[in-house]
């Protein structure tokens, strides 16, 4: 190869690398493509060419790019580069794979990797998720989906022994927002943008799912009430929604995977005010890493229900998915205690240890766990978000009893059961807790396990 030849083929590697970083897909294709025809015998062209297909969710191509690039590695690169070289394009495959559903292949391309850190991490994920892949009764996993619904409540919990305040229902899993407020995100494209080379931002996920965790302080009392009824079950169904429409797995699954981890890096923030405008989705902020382990415990038990029932496979923590006989339903029964607005959706159940922390505040809870730029940053504040409060939204009620009942993994729930952890109920629009607690070790009942 001439010198003038090589310089092209440098530039056009490097142009079309810089370009798929920026998410200009499109213009990187192109680019990767001008460096492979110019160096036949060259596989990183090929290399970052399947990572721009699979950035665009074209997995089968990004899957034949990936095989060609083995090939002129094993048969040109040095020993050195070549086993370097073939461990990430087989990483890289592995996860194609496993987003497929593609679990035999997965399985075959791990015994190609020499890491053995490397390679103990990807079974261990691998049988994670295949423990949770879809039954094969299973033959329609959107009416199986909405069938789910019958044992999780989709509302947070309305202290009310009346019917038909448990909103749970069978319907499809629209759109959770109106198409004028979709289409005035700049953030959050149509899934037709990927062909278009354009990777969306998951600033919109990240903004539904701190509406729901941590939603604008709201009055207890109001003539024009606002109230924030959703819990996790509503970002599993938006999730499950887009990737129906056809948003590429890995793009839904790093949605999950970080709210699976108990942190997640976003540019969108809680809500400043009761009602959430356009303006407020569209304005950017910097990139900044928020603690989301209050939510890890129900979030993770209700991503390994739903997991085996979603159109793709999700990439996760190995510790973030547990088999559905390690999965049971507990209660819990409250004294006696008097409280305004029981029939309004803004109750959680709400996990606190007084070891190393402090008692719950009586109206504090929320600020306790926000860790966004207005989040208390001392080192007490940070140790209480990392491992002193674990919340629930997912909860039923009966008002006779003073009884709620939820699902949650059984390890993490025997690990509360066996320290100093007390459970209250508390209000999401007011921040006040609303009951005394509850001794863990004494009060949360197991019942039954989702196997049963």
């Amino acid at each position: 190869m001439t010198r003038v030849k090589l310089s092209k083929v440098v530039d056009a590697r490097k142009r079309g690398y810089e370009l798929c970083k920026k998410g200009k897909l499109d213009a990187a294709e192109a680019g990767c493509k001008i460096a492979a025809e110019l160096a036949l015998d060259d596989p990183s062209p090929l290399s970052n060419l399947s990572s721009v297909k699979f950035e665009l969710g074209q997995y089968n191509n990004a899957i034949e790019y990936i095989l060609k690039s083995l090939e002129l590695t094993d048969r040109l690169d040095p020993e050195e580069d070549r086993i370097r070289k073939n461990e990430t394009l087989n990483e890289r495959l592995i996860k194609r794979y496993m987003h497929e559903m593609r679990f035999g292949k997965a399985r075959i391309t791990i015994d190609k990797i020499a890491d053995g850190a490397l390679k103990r991490s990807v079974i261990q994920t691998l049988d994670a998720l295949s423990q949770c892949s879809p039954p094969k009764d299973v033959k329609d996993a959107v009416s199986t989906r909405m069938a789910v619904l019958d044992r999780i409540p989709r509302f947070c919990a309305w202290l009310s022994d009346v019917a038909e305040y448990h909103a749970i229902g069978h319907d499809q899993t629209d759109s959770l927002v109106d198409e004028e407020f979709l289409s005035t995100s700049r953030e959050m494209e149509s899934a037709a943008n990927f062909d278009g080379g354009k990777v969306p931002d998951r600033k919109l996920l990240y903004a539904f799912l701190l509406k729901i965790c941590l939603p604008s302080k709201r009055p207890k009392h109001s003539d024009g009430p606002v109230h924030s009824p959703l819990n996790f079950t509503a970002l599993l169904r938006l999730i499950a929604h887009l990737a129906d429409t056809g948003y590429p797995p890995h793009w839904l699954s790093g949605v999950l995977s970080g709210l699976a981890s108990g942190e997640i890096a976003t540019t969108a923030r809680t809500p400043k005010q009761i009602v959430t405008t356009p303006a407020d989705v569209d304005a950017t902020c910097p990139l900044l890493k928020m603690a989301a382990a209050p939510w890890r415990t129900e979030f993770t038990t209700l991503l390994s229900i739903w997991s085996r029932l979603m159109p793709f496979g999700l990439i996760a923590p190995p510790t973030a998915l547990v088999p559905l006989a390690e999965i049971g339903e507990y209660t819990v029964s409250f004294p006696a205690f008097c409280e305004a607005g029981l029939r309004v959706p803004h109750f959680v159940l709400a996990f606190w240890i007084e070891e190393d922390a402090p008692p719950l505040p009586q109206n504090r809870l929320l600020e306790a766990m926000r860790d966004d730029d207005k989040a208390d940053k001392s080192a007490l504040s940070k140790e209480i978000r990392r491992k002193s409060v674990h919340v629930f939204g997912a909860v039923r009620y009966v008002t006779a009893t003073r009884t709620a009942s939820f699902w949650s993994r059984t390890d993490i729930m025997n690990k509360l059961q066996g320290g100093d952890w007390k459970v209250y109920i508390c209000r999401i629009d007011t921040r006040e807790k609303v009951t005394s607690g509850v001794k863990v070790r004494d009060g949360v009942i197991p019942q039954r396990l989702r196997t049963d």
